[in-house]
């Protein structure tokens, strides 16, 4: 069975087989089931931010940003989406800027 993979509107693949039940555990998949029988009819891609955006103010190459978006309140800072390779050593950052 092939079923297509979207980002918004936009079908960027049709997969199956084993490509499909790679993608249907990516962390920023969705699955959309049919209600009746439960069956996976197509796969969403969900954006978990735009790494090529750059910050508001200063370096661009920062992990934070102050760019208010409608899901935030005024004046609250937010952190880009940080890669599964790096999170172990944001994480160390983190917690020793904490202690």
């Amino acid at each position: 069975m092939r079923i297509p993979v979207m980002y918004g509107e936009t079908v960027l693949e049709v997969a199956g087989g084993a490509r499909l039940r790679r993608l249907q555990h990516a962390p920023n998949v969705k699955a959309i089931r049919r209600p009746l029988d439960g069956k996976v009819i197509v796969l969403r891609v969900i954006d978990f931010g735009r790494d090529e955006e750059p910050a508001m103010h200063g370096n661009s190459l920062r992990w934070s940003h102050n760019h208010e978006t409608d899901q935030n309140p005024v004046n609250v800072w937010t952190l880009r989406h940080i890669p599964t390779s790096a999170r172990s050593i944001f994480g160390a950052a983190v917690n020793d800027c904490a202690a």
